[in-house]
């Protein structure tokens, strides 16, 4: 016959009983530091018979077991059995365990780590959000030019895209997987984003779940917290009950679970039950109704576990070079210059043109290039049309205009007398060496026309080429030039702790011009080759003037182009150099023995002349100095022209004083002409010879023997005549009589163009092409490449792209063009395009910085006072952001603080800037809310986060043994709250025995393995590169 105990009811089975047996002895061990709550219950059958099997065995369904009237166990489960058998009895022995059980059949991961939430089978809450966070820091760029200083700090917003919150898939029975936490700020958008969790976010999980932790009965706050540490975060995974080990350990708890309140506690060893005296006065005291009976008690105290705590935050980082390299383009419009650029736009009688204008001037040219007949016919008529304009007939006075300048020198011909219908009948007479014969007479009127004329000049044949050769530069000048600005200087520049060059280049390629350097530009050799010299010199800051009797008049507008720029200006504050040629200062000619050779000003009538220097120079020449004042405030200068007149020159401040140094590319485009030359050679070609050469002008030398010959008979036809042959022969000139045709005939032979008109199209010039795709970019980077640095600290405003332009070229095929008849046949030269070219300019810029190196500590070491021992703890909390900081002296001096605003870090009326930086951190929970960042420094992380603790109070220990297992007038204390760490229930010879341990501190477990002595490890998944971001 076997005793049972009664009192001991497991589910449905009668009381005492289980599996077709007597329940005659029970242990029970209250789970604590992390450990189930376990019973042991043994079994005995009157026949050795009982109906258990494996299919018993569950982690699912539990059952209640219950100890007296008192103890409740909820849900145990039945996790293994055993049967012995000796001579006497076969046993049964049955393990239950409580609902920790379902901890370890739950999955705690990290949210984009683990998985997403299609990773989840059965999804049961999803509170994931992916939106943007916004992090707010100081950077301090490197200079742009040599003119910036070292720019201050300047506030960057930084928009990143980041997952927070949870999703889960837990059963209370079967449990499941939980994903959480935040996504960090990561300095570049493609690495691998670490991902945390703070303790209450856990716990706002587990409430979702239906797992709850257990209230302090003296305080009603939860039994476990984060001691008000709400932004520490860890990226603890594993099962649940792993999770809890080790965040209980980080915050200085015990914990285990209340298998009859079904929650999680916590037992606080830092702050331990103060006394088990409440205990002791229940067991101790017991009234003389109570149904147990203390046999025996046990105290005891110990200093085991007791121990100091310290928490150290480091940031240490040695010195380090971090180098970018960057290569952007910008498309620029390249401008073509113009004839006009250089000489101006002037009129009759220009500088540069021989009394021409400068679309006139441009026609000749265009003929030079292609047919020196067409040329010289075109210029007579022109020649011809001016002098007839002015005079009304073609005397001397007629072929110069009201400057002075001669209409006929780019032909290399003066005229000097104009011989009348009967002067030239004698002429035709005499070169025909016949008497005046109807035939001579007829003979010249078919070759130069009835109307032709005869004049005594001068030519030369060398300065008609000299115009000549000229002239063809000039065509080829015309599409050739195009300039554009740099958009910035050239920068390299290099200091202890960072160093930046920055080089600039276009496309198509060119040569880089500055005012500062003085340089001139290629196409000035147009006018430094100019076939009259006095003013061969201009394009410089040189004037030189010829002069046959000196006077303090100019003879040339000589202040054309000067200082290389590409306009007719003089500039303030500038000087000019005039060289006299041929003058002398000690001339007593002179009316004024100490004449000023060229005055400049103020005034129309002469008036408010400028200061000049006069340097004489006793070989001859004179040169003076003309100093335009800095301060001078009117825009036009005048001086006197040849004839005494007031002529204008505009004055403009130096453009290198506005814009700081100006530097222009210039490139040489290769300028094409739209109609073929060969095409042109056949336009003055009939019958295979050359269409224009009998309408030519005739020249008879008088020089020589056909002087001796000529030059008597000359002065029989005309005194006049023969006077000015004379005196060009005295004055040095090589006198001739020369012939020009009549009008009509040279116009029925050569029409020539009277304009440069718009509106052709040129297709042998290399034109952009729109329909081009764009290349690769040369940096070959994507969003993943970028530096902070690159990001925020480029020299390029937003119209520059990493993308190189594939093609160059000019905007479009229009293009101006000429026309003229050839005996009567209309033709057509096509000008080359003179439209904008599109190219692109070429930054390339290396920065290398050296971050200076850091090591700082928060926090202290203390020693181990009255306990059995010290641990350290030490945090590294580096930020791997570097500081985009140039000038580290005295940072704090330069921004005082960082205000805040709505979704960016910063701390109201905080924010100190500090040499070793400020981190990002989570600040608001999406436990609750919105997950929002703030900036903070170290230090200030350090408090937030700081763990020290001292365990010194003794760990006290009550046990006892009681008979019965009526625990009513002691079941106030049978809790973990009271300090309940086990329960073990026997049936023995004296009846049931229960054995109680309680004790003031839960001490042991692996919160021990946890806090690793004098550990010194760098928190990767908390303030690691992909984390936090250093901020100031």
């Amino acid at each position: 016959m076997f005793r049972k105990i009664e009192e001991v009811q497991i589910g449905g089975e009668a009381p005492g009983e289980a599996f077709g047996g007597f329940i005659y002895n029970l242990g029970c061990q209250i789970g604590y530091n992390g450990n189930p709550t376990t019973v042991s219950v043994n079994v005995v059958s009157e026949n050795g018979a009982y109906n258990i099997s494996k299919q018993d065995l569950s982690t699912i369904e539990g059952t209640s077991i219950n100890v007296g009237s008192e103890i409740k166990f909820q849900n145990m489960y039945l996790k293994d059995y055993q049967m012995t058998s000796d001579a006497n009895a076969k046993l049964l022995s049955l393990n239950y365990i409580d609902r920790t059980i379902l901890f370890k059949k739950i999955f705690i991961g990290l949210i984009g780590v683990h998985g997403n939430p299609l990773s989840l089978m059965n999804t049961k809450t999803s509170r994931v959000s992916k939106d943007f966070k916004h992090v707010r820091f100081p950077v301090q760029c490197m200079p742009c030019s040599y003119a910036d200083d070292v720019p201050p700090l300047k506030p960057v917003d930084v928009k990143f895209r980041a997952s927070s919150g949870f999703v889960h898939n837990v059963d209370l029975k079967k449990g499941g997987a939980v994903l959480l936490g935040t996504e960090e700020f990561s300095k570049n958008l493609c690495e691998q984003r670490q991902v945390s969790y703070s303790w209450r976010e856990l716990v706002f999980v587990l409430n979702t779940i239906g797992i709850q932790i257990q209230a302090n009965p003296d305080t009603g706050e939860p039994s476990i917290t984060d001691r008000g540490k709400i932004h520490e975060r860890e990226r603890f995974t594993g099962t649940l009950d792993e999770v809890i080990s080790q965040w209980c350990a980080k915050f200085g708890y015990s914990w285990g679970f209340d298998p009859q309140l079904e929650k999680i506690y916590g037992i606080d060893k830092i702050y331990p039950i103060e006394t088990l005296q409440e205990v002791k006065d229940k067991i101790n005291n017991l009234s003389g109704s109570s149904k147990i009976v203390v046999t025996s008690t046990s105290e005891s105290a110990s200093l085991d576990g007791t121990m100091v705590h310290d928490h150290v935050s480091a940031v240490k980082k040695p010195f380090h070079r971090q180098t970018t390299s960057e290569t952007d383009f910008m498309r620029t419009s390249f401008e073509n210059i113009k004839l006009e650029d250089l000489f101006g736009t002037g009129g009759e009688g220009g500088l540069y043109g021989g009394g021409r204008t400068l679309e006139e001037l441009m026609i000749s040219s265009i003929l030079a290039k292609y047919n020196t007949d067409a040329r010289k016919l075109y210029n007579m008529q022109l020649a011809r049309d001016k002098a007839q304009a002015k005079g009304g007939n073609l005397n001397t006075s007629s072929w110069t205009s009201s400057k002075g300048d001669n209409f006929l020198e780019p032909l290399g011909i003066t005229c000097g007398y104009h011989l009348t219908d009967a002067e030239k009948q004698l002429y035709v007479n005499l070169i025909a060496l016949t008497p005046a014969t109807m035939t001579a007479i007829n003979n010249f009127q078919a070759q130069y026309g009835v109307d032709a004329d005869a004049f005594v000049g001068t030519y030369s044949k060398a300065l008609e080429e000299r115009w000549i050769e000229w002239e063809k530069e000039i065509a080829d000048f015309i599409g050739k030039y195009y300039w554009t600005r740099k958009p910035a200087v050239d920068f390299s520049d290099c200091k202890a702790f960072w160093k930046i060059n920055r080089q600039l280049t276009v496309e198509p390629k060119s040569d880089l011009y500055t005012t500062q350097e003085n340089k001139r530009y290629p196409y000035y050799k147009i006018l430094e080759n100019h076939p009259v010299t006095a003013i061969s010199a201009v394009g410089s800051a040189t004037i030189d003037v010829t002069s046959n009797a000196c006077s303090d008049t100019a003879p040339y507008d000589g202040f054309a182009p000067v200082l290389g720029g590409p306009s007719v200006h003089l500039i303030r504050g500038a000087t000019y150099v005039v060289n006299y040629l041929g003058c002398d200062p000690k001339d007593t000619t002179l009316a004024n023995p100490s004449p000023v050779y060229f005055k400049l000003y103020k005034n129309e009538d002469f008036t408010g002349a400028v200061a000049m220097e006069v340097i004489p120079n006793p070989g001859g020449n004179t040169k003076a100095n003309i100093t335009i004042p800095g301060n001078l405030t009117e825009n036009v200068l005048y001086y006197k022209n040849a004839a005494g007149d007031a002529q204008s020159v505009s004055v403009i401040d130096d453009p290198r004083k506005q814009n700081g140094l100006e530097e222009l590319w210039i490139t040489e485009w290769p300028a094409a002409y739209g109609t073929d030359t060969t095409d042109i050679d056949r336009m003055f070609m009939k019958n295979g010879k050359a269409a224009l050469k009998t309408a030519l002008p005739q020249y008879q030398e008088l020089v020589g023997l056909a002087a001796s010959t000529f030059l008597p008979s000359l002065q029989q036809i005309s005194t006049a005549a023969y006077n000015e042959a004379v005196k060009q022969s005295n004055d040095g000139f090589d006198p001739v009589i020369w012939i020009l045709p009549e009008k009509q005939y040279m116009d029925d032979t050569f029409s020539p163009p009277t304009s440069i008109d718009e509106g052709a199209t040129n297709t042998n010039e290399k034109i952009f092409d729109t329909s081009k795709k764009p290349g690769v970019s040369d940096n070959c980077k994507d969003a993943c490449d970028y530096s902070l640095i690159e990001k925020h600290c480029r020299c390029t405003g937003r119209d520059w792209i990493s993308v190189r332009p594939t093609f160059v070229g000019k905007i479009s095929p229009k293009a101006r063009y000429i026309t003229f008849d050839v005996n009567n046949e209309n033709h057509e030269i096509v000008l080359p395009v003179e439209e904008r070219v599109l190219g692109y300019h070429i930054q390339k810029q290396d920065i290398i910085l050296v971050h200076k190196a850091l090591e700082y500590f928060y926090g202290q070491m203390r020693h181990g006072a009255n306990t059995m021992g010290i641990k350290v703890t030490t945090k590294d909390i580096t930020n791997d952001i570097d500081e985009q900081i140039i000038d580290i002296n005295d940072v704090q001096e330069k921004i005082d603080n960082y205000s805040w605003s709505d979704n960016q870090p910063g701390i109201p009326g905080a924010g100190k800037v500090r040499k070793e930086g400020k981190i990002i951190v989570p600040d608001k929970s999406w436990a609750g809310g919105k997950t929002t960042f703030t900036a903070v420094h170290p230090y200030t992380y350090h408090q937030w986060t700081d763990q020290s603790y001292v365990i010194s109070e003794p760990t006290e220990k009550f046990s006892c043994s009681v008979l019965g297992l009526d625990f009513e007038e002691i079941d106030s204390v049978l809790t973990p709250s009271k300090g309940l760490i086990s329960m073990q229930i026997n049936y023995s010879a004296d009846g049931i025995q229960t054995d109680l341990q309680f004790s003031n501190r839960q001490l042991g477990g692996n919160e021990m393995a946890l806090l690793k002595e004098s550990t010194f490890h760098r928190l990767e998944p908390l303030l690691g590169l992909n984390r936090y971001g250093r901020t100031f």
